[in-house]
């Protein structure tokens, strides 16, 4: 072993601390510090989420219930992921990938029984939102809700664009918007 790859060792294997008071004056006690992940850019995976659903749309095989049949839908994935080394997804992201979606669903949801929306021509309380993007319930279902099939790959995380409401001219395009945000974003800014 060389002397880097020890001390490379030893480092992994220190623990951070940090000082938390007792209530007794002048008193700390040592505890270990919990190593918290990076926060995930959730924008940057709803992007590349939907990239990876451009590439399933050119293999002509996003959503369909083939991708469920054998290791079809991961070996897709898998197979994305080798030709696209800068993705920001991998198989640990998916749960987060399945949240977002859970996310969406509710937000637009809350905008259809608000009266913001409509879903099939109806809106409100009366709205029946059963059926609304019912393969994000479906694949809550599946024994393994983390597999990358035909519920995961039927909807693309949504994109928008502002434009002026006099001049047409657009002000602002994102690739994803934020569930919840943008049709009240759009009114207060820019109506």
């Amino acid at each position: 072993m060389t002397r880097e790859e020890w001390e490379e060792k030893q480092n992994s294997l220190k623990k951070e601390v940090k000082y938390m008071p007792t209530g007794k004056p002048g008193e700390v006690k040592m505890v270990e510090k919990e190593t918290e992940e990076p926060k995930a850019d959730m924008n940057k995976i709803k992007q590349d989420w939907n990239a990876y659903l451009d590439y399933l749309d050119e293999k002509k095989v996003r959503g369909i219930d083939a991708l469920d049949k054998g290791d079809l839908g991961n070996k897709y994935f898998r197979e994305y992921l080798k030709a696209n080394p800068n993705t920001s997804l991998n198989e640990n992201i998916i749960p987060k990938i399945r949240e977002a979606y859970q996310d969406l669903r509710n937000s637009q949801i809350a905008d259809i029984q608000s009266g913001k929306i409509s879903f099939l021509g109806k809106t409100g309380k009366d709205a029946d939102v059963s059926s609304f993007m019912r393969h994000i319930v479906e694949n809550e279902k599946t024994k393994n809700p983390n597999y990358v099939g035909q519920h995961l790959t039927q909807t693309r995380f949504p994109g928008g664009v502002i434009k002026d409401k006099n001049t047409g001219k657009v002000i602002e395009k994102t690739e994803i918007l934020t569930p919840g945000k943008g049709v009240e974003m759009i009114k207060k800014e820019y109506l």
